[in-house]
């Protein structure tokens, strides 16, 4: 796309409240204010299916009644198979948010099963659609202490959600970007809470742009050219 060989090189994003505009947490900076536009330059449209309360459960649907169904995605990539299309994966807090440890992880299984069942019907449709694993954010309340027990549980569905992204991308051989580490471990993750007067998070898993922007330079920096 870059050099101008391919005209149709496509970016999709599927996921939720943490990637959508309607929403008043604005998930969607990540993209149309970040994303977007480098893509854009890189001769790469950007294009999303992000869904408020998308639970991976619910996308893996065949109901073609259905609004959040994964059919729903196969118009954005035109008339090729997905030979030009990069699809990113990013599912999955609906799916284990609210969960204890005990069904945490049963959750955890059933993620994992239900993205494996989307790449696969999307494969049977769109053939050559190649696939990228972007972990959803990790969480976090800025109205709790560092050890409350809804952080220590927000601990454990990130855990959970990389182990999933991990497996699945061992598995099927498929790139991953995995941005809850990036959050956890490179950005010291815990210091940017402190120190940044709460300009990371509105609530849990929802960044706001400060934070976003971030976040998007490393998704960028694994999926663009070092030029």
């Amino acid at each position: 796309a870059q050099n101008g060989t391919y005209q149709d090189v496509t970016y999709i994003c599927v996921g939720d409240s943490t990637r959508a505009d309607s929403n008043e947490f604005k998930g969607g900076y990540l993209y149309t204010d970040y994303l977007e536009p480098d893509l854009a330059q890189k001769n790469v449209t950007a294009k999303r299916y992000a869904e408020v309360g998308l639970p991976a459960s619910e996308f893996v649907d065949d109901n073609d009644t259905s609004k959040r169904s994964w059919k729903h995605i196969l118009p954005l990539f035109g008339d090729n198979q997905g030979e030009h299309t990069i699809l990113s994966l990013s599912l999955g807090i609906n799916d284990v948010l609210y969960k204890d440890m005990q069904e945490l992880q049963t959750a955890k299984e059933q993620l994992e099963n239900d993205l494996k069942s989307i790449i696969q019907k999307i494969k049977v449709e769109k053939p050559d659609t190649h696939f990228l694993l972007t972990m959803p954010n990790r969480g976090y309340d800025i109205n709790s202490t560092p050890n409350a027990h809804i952080n220590l549980q927000l601990d454990h569905q990130a855990e959970a959600l990389q182990e999933v992204y991990k497996n699945i991308a061992e598995e099927l051989k498929l790139p991953l970007i995995d941005t809850i580490a990036y959050q956890t471990e490179q950005n010291n993750w815990q210091e940017w809470i402190r120190n940044d007067n709460n300009q990371s998070y509105h609530i849990y898993y929802h960044l706001k742009p400060f934070a976003q922007e971030i976040v998007a330079d490393y998704i960028l920096e694994k999926i663009l050219p070092a030029d």
